[in-house]
């Protein structure tokens, strides 16, 4: 069986200013070309469909056009929510969606849902456990048996299932992973924390589709992966390739994977020169989303609008030569200027107060400090 393995769609997200939603359509409709040409027959989607737990009309027309496309083409789809997802519009009329092989699980219910699909090597069971928080948990457990953490979280919900050593077992799950490579500059750098799962809860699985990280990568074994996001969405994403994931799985213990490089519409760059250089090396205009770092030393008058003649989608300037030099200074006067405590309370006071002290607040100040430093001098 060819599977698809998908995640973190993110369809309505914007960029900066800038809708993706042309962007999102071209990607998903040559994601759709490339199921063709490999002849899969299931799809993942591993979390995170929507952006917001409220997407716009937009982007709900757009999951409901690919999912139509997959379901025409005779697909099966196993999908299920991540964080960005609210759980129960995710699964709206999942029991017709269910008669269109269309299989959605949003909110945890207690026990893991299980598609089985057969292929001439026999059954193929998939699991699909939505992302979970120990509180998702621990309302279906009794008091005196609470869990803590996200790996013991994990581990309750896949012990609500009898997992068959001798069958193909996939999972589909949306969390992190320790170990994770995530990108310093992206929309993960906040992940990682409390929320870390131990991979090692997945063992039972032949195979791991997992969702939440945007950088497509394996972790722990080759069969336990992240898809990562069809389009980079963030500036840690820039000067990257998005590829997507496709696993022929043949009998227990045979599974290739491949990655297909994907194309956008229009790519991410971070281009970091100086403006005069930019200006004279670039040949034509650009669509694409751009980031300029400029190694000026000082700012350039009209850099925004000049650069807009060639880049029509520019995300942002920075000048990190000027923020460096900046902070250095900063860094030699706190460390060569000594100040007495009475110049530093007066840089308080009329920093917040807008007035400067008075002759007679003046002297209370300088006896308080007085006292102060006798009191130091005689313990």
């Amino acid at each position: 069986m060819k599977i698809a393995h998908l995640a973190d769609l993110h369809l309505g997200k914007r960029l900066r200013e800038y809708s993706l939603i042309e962007d999102q359509k071209y990607i998903l409709d040559e994601i759709i070309d490339i199921l063709k040409q490999q002849k899969v027959t299931t799809v993942l989607i591993a979390g995170d469909v929507y952006d917001t737990g409220i997407p716009n009309a937009e982007a709900m027309s757009l999951l409901s056009g690919f999912l139509t496309q997959l379901s025409s083409l005779g697909m099966h789809v196993i999908m299920v929510a991540g964080n960005h997802d609210n759980a129960t519009r995710l699964s709206y009329g999942k029991e017709i969606f269910a008669s269109a092989n269309i299989h959605i699980t949003g909110k945890y219910t207690g026990k893991l849902d299980v598609t089985t699909l057969e292929d001439e090597y026999g059954t193929i069971n998939f699991y699909s456990l939505p992302y979970i928080r120990p509180i998702y948990v621990n309302q279906y457990l009794p008091e005196d048996n609470q869990i803590e953490g996200y790996t013991a979280a994990v581990q309750v919900a896949i012990n609500t299932v009898q997992i068959p050593s001798d069958a193909r077992n996939i999972i589909l799950s949306h969390q992190f992973v320790t170990g994770t490579v995530v990108d310093d500059r992206g929309s993960e750098v906040t992940v990682g924390g409390t929320d870390n799962v131990d991979g090692n809860v997945y063992n039972a699985f032949d195979y791991v589709a997992l969702g939440h990280i945007h950088r497509p990568q394996s972790v722990l074994r080759p069969t336990m992966r992240y898809a990562g996001t069809p389009l980079k969405y963030s500036i840690g994403e820039a000067n990257t390739q998005k590829t997507m994931t496709i696993i022929d799985i043949k009998e227990k213990g045979n599974i290739d994977i491949q990655e297909i490089p994907l194309q956008p519409l229009h790519d991410v760059f971070i281009i970091r020169d100086t403006f005069e250089n930019i200006i004279n090396t670039t040949k034509q205009v650009s669509n694409d989303y751009v980031q300029f770092e400029l190694l000026d030393e000082t700012m350039v008058f009209n850099a925004m609008s000049d650069l807009r003649k060639l880049y029509l989608n520019i995300l942002g300037i920075s000048y990190p030569n000027i923020i460096y030099r900046q902070t250095s200074i900063e860094k030699q006067q706190h460390t060569t200027t000594v100040q007495t405590p009475d110049t530093l309370f007066r840089q308080f006071y009329t920093q917040y107060t807008g007035n400067q002290l008075t002759d007679t607040q003046t002297k209370i100040l300088q006896d308080l400090i007085d006292e102060i430093w006798k009191e130091g001098e005689t313990k």
